[in-house]
């Protein structure tokens, strides 16, 4: 057992805004990005959709510092940087 597992990246909750993180997708993992803006295809300008969309289209977006957009599906990870 690890003391920092990877978690479904749909668990991240919103207290991650402002705090550094590890992002693994795609066979690609991004260390120590700080997540300054979160956005999933269910909210968009500030509004929830009225209509869910289906699991399969469950996507993130994550805003590091940097400007660095990850657009994420739901096979993504993350976990609090270390």
């Amino acid at each position: 057992m690890t003391d920092n597992p990877w978690l479904p990246i749909d668990t991240m909750p919103l207290s991650t805004l402002g705090t550094r993180v590890d992002i693994r997708d795609d066979g690609n993992e991004h260390r120590g990005i700080t997540v300054t803006r979160l956005r999933t295809n269910r909210c968009w300008a500030g509004r929830q959709a009225e209509v869910a969309p289906p699991w399969d289209e469950f996507e993130v977006t994550i805003f590091d510092d940097r400007r660095l957009e990850l657009a994420l599906d739901r096979t993504a990870q993350w976990r609090p940087h270390v």
